[in-house]
């Protein structure tokens, strides 16, 4: 009866001398919460270092013969076969890591650094910053509001940022020391905010709340019926959608006619003439189109859970 094996076994998770690939050490696993510096149970039944990397004599299939994968066979093929620049020292740049032992940084945010406790450091193969790329950063972090933004507004002419939210509250904010300097309560969900010169639109359910920022005018527009979810102005009118809409924008057609383009979640877009509101034509697509947006030319574009699509006014056709 072997007394000491678990012993052994312990003293060989925590690092040992012992390297040899044994029946046991193949089927082990580095310890997932040991890598994030929060394992707290004792004994562990993972390792708590990391793998030794395979030697060069290791084996295909752990018979002892060596591994077949660079002969003359295979994807390999012949010396004479193999392009001008093959290099056969395998330190390239494929696999999660190389032999040269360098940890290539990944394109997503590091769930432990979110929460504040990843133990790595710049040692983290995951991302610690909150943008990737060259030309832009972040000026400042605005918090205040207790559930999720759902809309956000820069009225011309002024240093107030506003922003809307499921807390059922507007804030506003100074632009130069992102500081907030009100809070108003509406007393239902904000589903949506734009501003229009100085006027600022917020949808609420049934009711669209209008403020002129310059001379505090305020309105409430009834009529909706439902959480308003969208709205856009055009033709010097406001158009608001309510729940079964997902989106609206306003254009001119190829002869300078206003049109008003709706998404709605039948996934399709109906396109209305103003403002006599007719229906002059529909856009299908196979998933909701969540995104709409109006481009120079005539052009408009679509997009839904397959892809994007771009659309054209067709030119008018010359009668004689």
């Amino acid at each position: 009866m072997d007394l000491d094996g678990g012993n052994r076994r312990v003293f060989n998770r925590l690092g040992g001398p012992s390297t040899a690939p044994t029946d046991s050490s193949k089927h082990q696993k580095v310890c997932y919460h040991w890598r994030a510096g929060k394992c707290n149970r004792f004994p562990c039944p993972f390792l708590h270092r990391e793998l030794p990397a395979p030697g060069p004599a290791a084996t295909a299939n752990g018979s002892g013969a060596p591994k077949r994968f660079a002969d003359d066979s295979g994807f390999s093929g012949p010396a004479a076969r193999r392009g001008p620049n093959f290099n056969n020292n395998h330190h390239n740049s494929w696999g999660r890591m190389g032999a040269n032992k360098v940890v290539r940084k990944t394109e997503k945010v590091c769930n432990y650094w979110v929460q504040g406790n990843c133990n790595y450091g710049d040692k983290c193969r995951f991302l610690h910053s909150w943008s990737l790329g060259e030309g832009f950063t972040m000026l400042s972090h605005l918090d205040g509001h207790q559930k999720v933004v759902s809309g956000i507004a820069l009225p011309a002419g002024l240093d107030k940022l506003y922003t809307g939210s499921k807390d059922e509250t507007v804030r506003a904010w100074d632009t130069n020391s992102g500081q907030c300097t009100c809070v108003i309560n509406l007393g239902g969900e904000v589903g949506c905010m734009i501003s229009e010169g100085p006027w600022l639109f917020v949808g609420i359910p049934n009711v669209v709340k209008a403020w002129n920022t310059q001379t505090n005018y305020e309105l409430s527009l009834t009529g909706p019926v439902g959480q308003v979810y969208a709205m856009v102005v055009g033709n010097d009118l406001l158009f608001a959608g309510t729940q079964g809409l997902l989106n609206l924008r306003g254009m001119h057609d190829s002869e300078s006619k206003p049109v008003l383009l709706c998404t709605c979640n039948d996934n399709s877009v109906r396109l209305y003439d103003l403002p006599s509101f007719s229906e002059r034509g529909k856009i299908f697509a196979k998933q909701e189109i969540r995104a709409i947006e109006v481009g120079p030319g005539g052009l408009f574009f679509t997009g839904d859970g397959t892809g994007y699509r771009v659309w054209k006014w067709a030119q008018p056709i010359a009668t004689s």
